[in-house]
């Protein structure tokens, strides 16, 4: 496991998660950074990206889905959506490439 340094709220620090030897992000509390996404696929060969995700408004504090979705198709193929609303059926359809990481489900790695 490795700790990223991330943008969350300034002035409290904030980590992002690489695990399974660099290849799954977890971005834990995070602002969007489509640059850093993509350098972490080009040059980290990170092969799965676990994203929070803010489903509407502006994201401030953390991604914004409507950010996310300006994400190469190739990137969005990899990212699951996590750290979202109660109004995630209303989102079903609407997150491009991306799928919902779902609450209470077991996922292996």
């Amino acid at each position: 496991m490795e700790l990223l340094p991330t943008e969350h709220v300034p002035g409290k620090p904030c980590f992002s998660l690489l695990f399974n030897e660099g290849k799954l992000l977890y971005s834990s509390d995070s602002q969007f950074s489509a640059e850093r996404l993509i350098r972490l696929y080009e040059e980290r060969n990170v092969r799965q990206i676990w994203h929070d995700c803010q489903l509407q408004g502006k994201g401030v504090v953390h991604a914004a889905l409507d950010d996310l979705l300006t994400l190469p198709e190739h990137i969005q193929k990899i990212t699951r959506l996590m750290h979202y609303g109660d109004n995630m059926p209303e989102f079903i359809g609407r997150t491009g490439h991306m799928s919902f990481v779902n609450q209470h489900e077991i996922y292996r790695l």
